[in-house]
């Protein structure tokens, strides 16, 4: 696939068009530090297949879902609208609309949901500022959900500082060290530290292979997230609009699904992961016929 490289003194950002945009590649100069997940053992990056499955592809680097995250079929205002797994966005082709060595548009037209999608990268000294707007062409609601699905390195001393507001998080998969889907944990005096990763020692000793994913139950007061790298002396702070995405959740993949190792800080404007899930919540963005909008996320690399 064809790969676009923007760069300065201190960051290096290389991406595929033709997945998505994705970011397949977050260099830190100053510290030598990869901040992407690259694809686990054997995996290779290859050009997705239109609503494929993410899970069959190298399921790394940093990506958008939208208009949802879960597939599902849905029968909204008399039509039935199908949301493939991890939205559109990742498995599209994305036009290159404007370039520069620090800046870059790329832009896509949904056939499916009849949305313009505009997604600009710019370089600002040591932030990565990612800006969208989305506008809705049709004549129809678009019920849909944005996340950042931004795959980031996996160390095993890292740690998490999350958004002020949150006060507990919502275990929503099953087969996790978290328990039963749907347990609540109070944040951040609970029986569970949400702060680093989890030690799931085995009766060998070694540390057994998991992932896991929660939400926030509450709405974030602000947009400010951060992944410290102790050992690698680097730090990752998100930051972006509250108001416009309120909703936060963590992807962590310890080795547990497919051999892959990675987090993902997922902040997002729907509760979450399903349409139907977010419109029965009352926490979902429904885009107007001719409604457009606009949200940012900085990813900002920098020494501890």
């Amino acid at each position: 696939m064809k790969e676009i490289v923007l760069e300065n003194d201190k960051l290096r950002v290389a991406l595929l068009p033709e997945a998505g945009g994705k970011i397949r590649s977050l260099y830190y100069k100053p510290a030598g530090f990869e901040a992407a997940a690259r694809p686990g053992a054997g995996k290779t990056y290859r050009k997705p297949e239109e609503d494929a499955s993410f899970g069959d592809y190298d399921m790394s680097g940093i990506d958008d879902c939208f208009p949802n995250i879960d597939a599902e079929t849905l029968s909204y205002e008399g039509r039935v609208l199908y949301y493939p797994d991890h939205g559109e966005i990742w498995s599209r082709e994305m036009e290159t609309a404007e370039q520069s060595d620090g800046s870059l548009l790329l832009l896509l037209q949904s056939r499916r949901f009849h949305y313009r999608y505009e997604k600009r990268l710019l370089l600002r000294d040591n932030e990565l500022s990612l800006e969208y707007e989305i506008l809705n062409q049709g004549d129809m609601n678009l019920p849909c959900i944005w996340t950042l699905h931004g795959l980031m390195r996996l160390e095993p001393d890292m740690r998490f500082e999350y958004p002020k507001g949150v006060r507990s998080f919502l275990n929503i998969l099953t087969d996790t060290p978290l328990g039963p889907e749907g347990k609540v944990f109070s944040y951040p005096d609970g029986e569970f530290d949400f702060t680093r990763l989890y030690e799931n020692h085995g009766t060998s000793g070694r540390i057994q292979p998991y992932y896991m994913k929660y939400y926030s139950v509450q709405s974030v007061m602000s947009g400010r997230a951060f992944v410290f790298y102790p050992s690698q002396k680097v730090k990752a702070e998100f930051s972006y609009d509250p108001v416009k995405l309120p909703w936060f959740g963590v992807w962590i993949n310890n080795g547990g699904l497919g051999g892959d190792y990675n987090v993902a800080m997922e902040m997002s404007n729907g509760y979450y992961d399903l349409v139907s899930r977010a419109l029965e919540n009352r926490k979902i963005c429904v885009l107007r016929p001719k409604e457009r909008i606009s949200f940012g996320v900085g990813i900002r690399l920098s020494g501890l």
